[in-house]
């Protein structure tokens, strides 16, 4: 179904009516420097302004959709780095592990997951219904969860195996989990952790892997040598070409885009299976609203399509703070994981790698969520006040300030001995 298109200047004007000349993130009043994860606007004084208001903000400037998690997890990510590398994810891989971990009756866990990655539901189906394409699998890996609650690993396995089809392993070594992952993910991905923390209680490991033809393939004498300008300066690239024929295309101000179908086995469903190019006239990350319209949007003309030969991977990496950032907060509190005080989520590592070339397109995606026993006894916080630090002195009385005597911010200890 084609998205409804505003006028340019309905969307100046909605726009302008949002656009903040200082920081939007409450309580911070700073001139805005940084692009906004949900729009192409500026609405941030910092990075770290931007990603603790990340999840709030694609709700407020209208571009909320069933996946802007994934963009706003693209843009939390990117500001790792001052020029940052190409970041390649695997939504779905990710929704399926929290979705393994959160399977009790839930609404709100399932809400959440589905809110910022799409419904785990498709996720699952489309595996299913082009299992030749596109082939999923989750695996649980048990050492002490649940030992003090027989019950809800009961029900938590159940779940596992007969909604998630995940399989359950209690033999949990390096080894063991490295190999699953290899044999998962069919050699493309043969580790996804370095190390398993002697606190670990739960590994919840899920992967996905596909593999598809274009509908219409690029010739390969057609592709040649060709500048790919990025960030840190032009490098060189095989551009890959189609010319002469009708296209899935969406030029709009500021940005275009194309869809182009893959091959995919007959589905009852009806699920099928296409890649979505968006690319900004800045340079910019594409918002998640300008890979909606492209997505849904686009219409055939004849047009002359230029696409690199491109390769992306992504980790091992511990995106859980991305996450968080991004609206999907720790499952720890929601479904079966409530049940056991004890355990708390530790890392999300994430692995993912994608592909395209004149056949079509390529790739693997790992996601490992583990979990850990709390420790019991926590070491005291330390607090050194060795920066510039501010300061009060202040009247009580009873419990409450009544008056404050002197007030400070001090730069430099040292100076103005008297």
């Amino acid at each position: 179904m084609a998205t409804t298109k505003r006028t340019s200047d309905e969307v100046s004007t909605c726009n302008a009516q949002r656009i903040r000349a200082e920081c939007r993130k409450q309580w911070c009043h700073r001139a805005t420097t940084c692009v906004c994860p949900a729009c192409e606007h500026e609405a941030y004084c910092s990075p770290a302004c931007m990603r603790e208001d990340a999840a709030g903000h694609s709700q407020t400037c209208g571009t909320a959709d069933a996946a802007r998690g994934t963009f706003d997890l693209l843009m939390l990510l990117a500001t790792r780095e001052p020029v940052a590398p190409s970041i390649v994810l695997s939504p779905a891989c990710l929704s399926t592990a929290f979705a393994v971990l959160g399977l009790a009756e839930d609404a709100k866990c399932r809400g959440l997951i589905a809110d910022q990655f799409g419904d785990v539901g498709h996720a699952r189906a489309v595996a299913h219904a082009t299992a030749v394409t596109v082939t999923a699998a989750s695996s649980i890996w048990l050492s002490g969860f649940g030992a003090d609650h027989p019950d809800l690993l009961a029900a938590f396995l159940h779940d596992a195996k007969t909604i998630a089809g995940a399989s359950v392993h209690t033999d949990v070594t390096l080894e063991n989990v490295n190999a699953w992952v290899k044999e998962a993910t069919k050699g493309l991905v043969p580790t996804i952790l370095s190390e398993i923390d002697a606190d670990t209680t739960m590994l919840i490991v899920s992967a996905l892997v596909f593999d598809a033809s274009w509908a219409v393939q690029f010739d390969p004498l057609l592709t040649e040598d060709a500048p790919f300008h990025s960030p840190a300066g032009d490098v060189a690239c095989r551009m890959m070409y189609r010319g002469g024929e009708e296209l899935s295309i969406l030029r709009d101000s500021g940005f275009y885009g194309v869809k182009l179908d893959l091959q995919t086995p007959e589905s009852r469903e009806g699920y099928s299976l296409a890649v979505v190019v968006v690319a900004r006239d800045d340079g910019q990350c594409p918002s998640a609203s300008q890979f909606h319209q492209v997505a849904s949007g686009t219409h055939a003309m004849e047009a002359n399509l230029y696409l690199p030969i491109t390769y992306a991977s992504f980790g091992p990496s511990n995106v859980a703070p991305e996450l968080c950032a991004a609206g999907l907060k720790p499952l720890t509190q929601t479904g079966h994981m409530a049940a056991d005080p004890r355990t708390s989520l530790s890392r999300v590592v994430h692995r993912a790698l994608l592909k395209l070339d004149e056949k079509g397109a390529k790739g693997a995606a790992v996601a490992a969520v583990v979990c850990v026993t709390e420790c019991v006894h926590e070491a005291p916080p330390t607090l050194r006040f060795d920066r510039p630090f501010g300061l009060t002195v202040v009247a009580y009385r009873g419990e409450n300030p009544v008056a404050t005597l002197f007030a400070a911010f001090i730069t430099d200890p040292s100076k103005d001995r008297w």
